[in-house]
C-alpha cells in the first residue's frame, strides 16, 4: 500500500508539472500574440519604433541605460559575462549613443533604427524588431528591480558589496570555494575548467585562507576595474550580480 501511494504521488506530481508547463507555454503564446497585435496596430514604422523604445526604457527615464540593455540581451538568448557585456554595450553605444553620454535617448534610438532599417520591407522590419520588443517587455520587471538596487548604490564599492551579499549565501562574511565556484560557473555557462576556477579564486583570495572575504572581493574588483568607465564597470558588476542571483537560486 505504501509503495502504491508513493507511485500515485509521483504520478500526481508528474501530471501537475506537465500541466504547469503547458499553462506556461500557452501564457507565453498568448502574450506573444497580444504583443504582435499591438505592434501591428501601431499606425506606422515610427510608431512601432516608439513602442519598442518604450519597452526598452524600463524605468521610464526617457533613456536606455546599459543595465536595461544587458537585461534585454539576456532575454534574447545570451547570458553574457560582464566582460562580454561591456564590449557589446560599448559597440552598441558607439552606434546609438550620438552624444556620448553613456545612454540612448529616444531621439538617438529613433534616428539610428530609422537609418538602419530604411531599406527593409514592413515584413523584414517586423521580423527584426519583434525579438527586441519581446525581450524588452519580458525583462522589464527584473530590469526595474535590478536598476533600483544598483542605483541605490552610492559608488563602486557599494555595487561590489551588493554582489557579495548575494554570493555569500550562508551570511558567514566569507565566500567559500563552493559559493565562489557557483558564480564562476554561472558567469561562464559552466565553461571554466577546474584549473581556471582555481586561478580566479586565487586572484580574489589575497591571504590564501581558502575563502574570499567581502574586503578581498571588493578590493579585487575595484582594482581590476580602475581603468574602465563607470558605465562599463556598472555593466560588469550587473552581470556578476545576475550570475550570483542565478547561482543562489539554483542551490
Amino acid at each position: 500500500a505504501f509503495q502504491k501511494k508513493l507511485e500515485a504521488d509521483a504520478e500526481a506530481a508528474r501530471l501537475a508539472a506537465e500541466a504547469a508547463a503547458e499553462a506556461e507555454r500557452k501564457a507565453k503564446e498568448e502574450a506573444l500574440a497580444a504583443r504582435l497585435t499591438k505592434f501591428r496596430e501601431a499606425k506606422d514604422q515610427p510608431a512601432q519604433i516608439d513602442l519598442v523604445f518604450a519597452a526598452l526604457d524600463a524605468d521610464g527615464s526617457g533613456k536606455v541605460c546599459s543595465l536595461e540593455f544587458c537585461e534585454m540581451l539576456s532575454k534574447l538568448g545570451g547570458e553574457e559575462t560582464g566582460e562580454e557585456s561591456s564590449r557589446l554595450w560599448k559597440g552598441w553605444g558607439s552606434i546609438f549613443d550620438h552624444n556620448g553620454d553613456g545612454k540612448i535617448s529616444k531621439e538617438e534610438y529613433v534616428k539610428t533604427i530609422t537609418e538602419l532599417c530604411k531599406d527593409m520591407t514592413p515584413e523584414a522590419f517586423e521580423a527584426a524588431m519583434m525579438p527586441v520588443y519581446t525581450a524588452a517587455e519580458e525583462s522589464a520587471e527584473e530590469t526595474k528591480a535590478t536598476n533600483a538596487r544598483m542605483k541605490a548604490c552610492s559608488d563602486r564599492i557599494a555595487m561590489c558589496e551588493l554582489v557579495f551579499s548575494v554570493l555569500d549565501t550562508d551570511n558567514s562574511g566569507d565566500a567559500s570555494v563552493g559559493e565562489f565556484s557557483k558564480i564562476i560557473s554561472a558567469m561562464t555557462e559552466n565553461k571554466a575548467t577546474t584549473e581556471e576556477e582555481r586561478k580566479i579564486m586565487n586572484a580574489f583570495d589575497k591571504n590564501k585562507d581558502g575563502k574570499v572575504s567581502s574586503k578581498e572581493f571588493v578590493s579585487t574588483l575595484t582594482e581590476s576595474g580602475k581603468d574602465i568607465s563607470d558605465e562599463e564597470f556598472a555593466v560588469s558588476i550587473y552581470r556578476m550580480y545576475r550570475a550570483a542571483k542565478r547561482s543562489a537560486t539554483a542551490q
